[in-house]
């Protein structure tokens, strides 16, 4: 596919009429010609390459890219610049519905599930070892057809729930809840999030974990010890057997995918207060609200006793990556979101929060293992991708989560020169030569750093605008 420029309009998956006025509205307001370029690919670039609408079934497939299967987390995101548009271009908002028609069809099928396919085919994973537990309590394999792969994260069953209530804040649309099986989700994440609050001893009292995983290949982060992980004490938080990136966690209570439940459940509150949502739904939802908001209370709350780590050299308390409910904590960060450098971004703390405060200093520093300085900057690699390649994701996040006009600017320097002639994100490139990078048709970033111009055009428009 050449991504130099968008594909001719016939040839676009979807085409929104309110998006390209938006694009042209800003093209001479640009005072970088190059900038505007890579922006005006990467904008719709989700709408030009990944979208599958069957307008008759009301349902939304979309790729992730040069990967042709959705992801629950990827697909949610993706969308993301889009939602403030929905109320000016039914087309659009149906699309975006026909989405969520999806992913609750998907987490319905299957909760602990990360990516789908579109029909049924045999994926590279199809082998995979994984199990389920039958309506007798019996456990069965649960790699099927309809399944690219089978990892838990927890993001997964969050994001489209908190895409859902930023559309509908941003629309005031109150059909996306009452979109088929909406509730039966809400039930099915809730009874997740339960049995994975349990810790290791407490699941072996109670006839085992609910989800197993291993995969045989020689790459250790994808697969899980014994198909658990490592064990981990009840504490409050939430488990998680893969991060974001779809590696697997070094201790499975992840802070970032556990403040990011936190953000969901509180934004879904707010979404049930408005005066605008019917009588009916409120009644749907009733049954929810106090255990959601009891939930969010609780995790919030562990977050802060059992994640938050006090520094033993400056004696400063910054959060963990993820702890194991024993004392036991590993630091780093993750360049895919959520992560803990997102944390302001997703509404769980302001970016003047002292804590983040000092977990943002210790991310951008060598005491991050995976922070990366070289010819290009500095950034994040990732435990995915090559050991000095930054990811684009990060360094749109740091900029959109910075208070500091500079350190925004810098970032998005950078973003221009990762871009190279190909005038969009990848997934990775080498910090000291970006001629070299993973995946030049990723979405997810193209769609984020279309999220980061809009921000600084609201907020800092001298930067990029004349």
């Amino acid at each position: 596919m050449n991504l130099n420029s968008r594909p001719p309009y016939e040839k676009r998956t979807f085409n929104s009429l309110e998006i390209d006025n938006y694009l042209q509205s800003l093209e001479k307001k640009f005072n970088n010609p190059i900038l505007y370029k890579i922006f005006s690919n990467c904008y719709p670039n989700t709408l030009d390459t990944t979208v599958d609408y069957n307008s008759d079934k009301k349902e939304t497939f979309i790729i992730t890219g040069d990967i042709k299967a959705m992801w629950l987390r990827d697909s949610s995101l993706q969308i993301y610049p889009y939602l403030k548009h929905c109320s000016k271009d039914k087309d659009l908002s149906n699309m975006i519905k026909g989405l969520f028609k999806k992913q609750i069809m998907f987490i319905l099928f299957d909760p602990y599930a990360n990516a789908f396919n579109k029909i049924p085919l045999k994926s590279p994973w199809s082998n995979d070892i994984t199990y389920k537990r039958d309506n007798m309590g019996n456990f069965e394999n649960a790699m099927n057809p309809n399944l690219w792969e089978r990892k838990f994260e927890l993001d997964s069953i969050l994001f489209p729930l908190y895409s859902m209530s930023q559309y509908f804040l941003l629309t005031s649309d109150i059909s996306v809840f009452n979109l088929p099986n909406f509730f039966n989700m809400l039930n099915t994440i809730i009874s997740l999030i339960k049995k994975e609050r349990r810790g290791t001893d407490e699941e072996n009292e109670n006839g085992g974990p609910e989800y197993s995983f291993q995969r045989e290949i020689a790459e250790p982060f994808d697969s899980l010890h014994f198909g658990r992980g490592n064990p981990c004490k009840t504490c409050g938080l939430i488990k998680t057997s893969f991060r974001n990136s779809d590696d697997s966690a070094l201790f499975p209570y992840n802070i970032p995918e556990n403040a990011l439940l936190v953000s969901t459940f509180k934004l879904l509150l707010k979404c049930f207060n408005q005066n605008i949502i019917d009588e009916q739904i409120k009644i749907k939802f009733e049954p929810f609200k106090e255990e959601i908001k009891n939930i969010a209370d609780a995790v919030e709350k562990s977050i802060y006793e059992h994640g938050v780590i006090i520094d033993p050299i400056n004696k400063e308390k910054y959060f963990a990556f993820e702890v194991d409910g024993y004392g036991n904590y590993y630091f780093m960060d993750e360049p895919g979101y959520p992560n803990l450098i997102s944390l302001p971004f997703f509404q769980f703390c302001s970016a003047s929060n002292e804590i983040y405060i000092n977990t943002r200093k210790r991310i951008l520093s060598e005491r991050n293992p995976y922070f990366i300085k070289g010819k290009f900057g500095s950034g994040c690699s990732s435990s995915h991708s090559y050991r000095r390649y930054n990811w684009p994701l990060f360094t749109i996040m740091q900029g959109l989560t910075s208070i500091d006009k500079e350190e925004i600017k810098n970032c998005l320097k950078m973003l221009i020169e990762s871009a190279g002639n190909k005038y969009v994100m990848h997934e990775s490139y080498d910090i000291d030569d970006i001629n070299k990078y993973t995946r030049e048709w990723f979405a997810w970033a193209n769609s984020f750093f279309g999220v980061f111009i809009d921000f600084i055009i609201e907020k800092y428009p001298d930067i990029i605008l004349k």
